[in-house]
């Protein structure tokens, strides 16, 4: 569920009872605006998402890994993800895809935070159902 602000902004609004769940159970760890998705460039999400150093990224096989998981992440076959550009800015990657990085990197973040108590994730997603 979404909440339009002053600013025509969407902010998430969860129930007392998942964000009450959330809060406790992701070690005291509190979510804020800053962490909700922001549009990311392949280059910064895979860097992210593999907690990659500029010297990580030279190695030999991580633009493939940038490759396999921007595919996965986005929905596109991997040939479809590699005619993007060499390197790993991926230059060709349509603008479209940037927000999902963004969520894909946030849902990731947020399952880290929780550990091992995913039952968090479950009850948001049995709330969406209901909508």
């Amino acid at each position: 569920m979404f909440a339009v602000g002053n600013s025509a902004k969407l902010t998430p609004q969860f129930t007392p009872e998942v964000a009450s769940m959330f809060h406790t159970r992701s070690k005291g760890r509190s979510f804020t605006t800053n962490d909700l998705p922001r549009s990311m460039k392949p280059r910064e999400f895979c860097r992210a998402w593999f907690h990659a150093t500029p010297t990580a990224e030279e190695t030999r096989g991580y633009r493939r890994q940038c490759v396999k998981l921007l595919a996965e992440v986005i929905g596109l076959e991997e040939d479809t993800v590699d005619r993007w550009g060499s390197g790993l800015d991926f230059p060709g990657m349509p603008s479209q895809y940037e927000n999902t990085l963004g969520y894909a990197l946030t849902i990731k973040q947020m399952l880290e935070a929780a550990g091992s108590q995913r039952s968090i994730f479950e009850a948001v997603l049995e709330q969406r159902k209901k909508l």
